[in-house]
């Protein structure tokens, strides 16, 4: 009996979880988005130092980041509905 009690537990945990799921994409995608701009900005405006191909390289990956965020998380949000 207690299987079962804790089984309900998780299942409707579950329900709660995937209902805020497609929300919990937003900061992410902030976070991804404002960082990448900082350092592809700090990067290009130091451009020719040797640091600047580093923050160039790494501003790209966080901007895609933010970007893959995004997406998966209005893929998710569509599926919900």
């Amino acid at each position: 009996m207690q299987n079962l009690a804790a089984l309900n537990y998780m299942v409707e945990r579950g329900k709660k979880v995937y209902k805020n799921l497609g929300k919990q994409w937003g900061p992410s995608v902030i976070l991804n988005g404002v960082g990448g701009v900082f350092f592809l900005g700090f990067g290009l405006y130091n451009f020719g130092r040797s640091s600047s191909w580093l923050l160039i390289g790494l501003g790209a990956i966080m901007i895609v980041g933010g970007i893959m965020s995004a997406v998966q998380g209005k893929r998710i949000g569509e599926q919900k509905n």
